[in-house]
């Protein structure tokens, strides 16, 4: 029997954002500049666990605590 799809939290960036562009950088397919310019934005959410693990590198590495998982 298939084991259900686990499904891998989300992730967002919140106000502290101050436009390093680091997140963007390290993983282009996942972030892009907001309409504004002025900062990131989650362009697609991780699928995988491979990818779930970038982000939390990314997320570690944010030198504003932007990027966080959104905890539901």
């Amino acid at each position: 029997m298939e084991q259900p799809k686990t499904r891998l939290p989300s992730f967002q960036i919140n106000d502290y954002c101050i436009g390093c562009m680091l997140c963007f950088e390290r993983l282009p397919r996942f972030f892009k500049l907001s309409t504004d310019s002025l900062f990131s934005v989650v362009a697609c959410q991780p699928e995988t666990e491979e990818e779930y693990q970038w982000f939390c590198e990314a997320m570690n590495d944010c030198p504003a605590s932007a990027l966080e998982e959104i905890i539901k």
